[in-house]
């Protein structure tokens, strides 16, 4: 059904000529797909996180996983179903223990330090639907980084002056949840070699 739209609207793409030498019907279809995907299970994850009073600690979450899982790569469930639910589930439950959270505090730079670690040592994740060539695994290496530094100053920021302190909380498990999936992909070996993408 959802392929059945994107590919519809990819063909209006092409007849009104949006970019027609871009992409092919087929790559238009599947990036249009992945764009509904992407709305739909955001959509549901927001209304769901309103209803359990979780949207500010949800919002943030969202907000720094996506940030960084454009540049960082990381695990890839097989369907796109499962990747919708894992999310929502994902989100929410961190959500819930950033907004709950009554444990030690030093926990969390304990896991910002680990999770900045994994990223700057193993990011990006190189997934065969990316297929990234050499440069552009470097580039996005590059943003990664940067985005740490960045993210990490304006957490330091936010913890001196006690602000949000749920806001915090539900950074750091977006960051956490990122360098998480960057392991459970390495492990999984859900990538290709430089060698291998050159090669294609």
């Amino acid at each position: 059904m959802l392929h059945q739209i994107a590919s519809h609207l990819a063909q209006k793409r092409l007849q009104r000529k949006i970019h027609p030498a871009a992409r092919t019907l087929e790559e238009q279809t599947y990036y249009i797909e992945l764009l509904l995907e992407s709305m739909i299970t955001l959509s549901v994850l927001l209304i769901s996180a309103l209803f359990l009073h979780l949207f500010i600690e949800t919002f943030t979450f969202i907000l720094f996983f996506m940030w960084f899982r454009g540049n960082t790569g990381g695990f890839h469930t097989k369907t796109t179903i499962g990747c919708s639910i894992l999310s929502i589930i994902v989100a929410l439950s961190a959500s819930c223990i950033a907004k709950y959270w009554t444990g030690n505090e030093w926990i969390l730079p304990a896991a910002a330090f680990f999770s900045y670690t994994v990223i700057f040592l193993f990011a990006p994740v190189n997934h065969p639907e990316l297929a990234l060539s050499s440069h552009e695994i470097i580039q996005c290496r590059k943003i990664a980084r940067r985005i740490s530094f960045i993210s990490a100053f304006i957490l330091t920021i936010m913890s001196v002056f006690k602000i949000g302190p749920t806001i915090i909380r539900s950074a750091v498990l977006a960051i956490l949840t990122t360098a998480l999936s960057i392991v459970m992909a390495k492990i999984l070996r859900q990538e290709v070699s430089e060698y291998e993408t050159n090669e294609n």
